[in-house]
C-alpha cells in the first residue's frame, strides 16, 4: 500500500513543532524560514487529496516542500 501524500508531509514535520487542530489540518513551526511559531505554518489535506501548505510569513510552497527535502508533486496523490 502506498502512503499518502499527507502521511510524508507530516513524518517531515516532526521536528518542527507540528500539532493537530482539527480534521485533516494541522500547524507547525516553518522549516523555510525558520522561525519559531509553532502556528507559522498551516497544513491541510485538499479535496483531492493533496497536501495544501501555507506559510503566514510568506514562504511559498516550494520553498516549504524543498526545506523538508520534497519535491513539489510529493504532495500529490499519484
Amino acid at each position: 500500500m502506498t502512503a499518502l501524500p499527507i502521511d510524508l508531509v507530516l513524518s517531515r514535520l516532526d521536528s518542527f513543532k507540528l500539532r493537530e487542530t482539527g480534521r485533516d489540518r494541522w500547524r507547525a513551526c516553518c522549516p523555510a524560514h525558520g522561525g519559531k511559531n509553532p502556528s507559522a505554518l498551516s497544513i491541510g489535506v485538499g479535496d483531492s487529496g493533496a497536501v495544501v501548505l501555507r506559510c503566514w510569513q510568506g514562504c511559498t510552497v516550494n520553498q516549504v516542500a524543498d526545506a523538508l527535502g520534497l519535491d513539489i508533486t510529493d504532495l500529490f496523490p499519484p
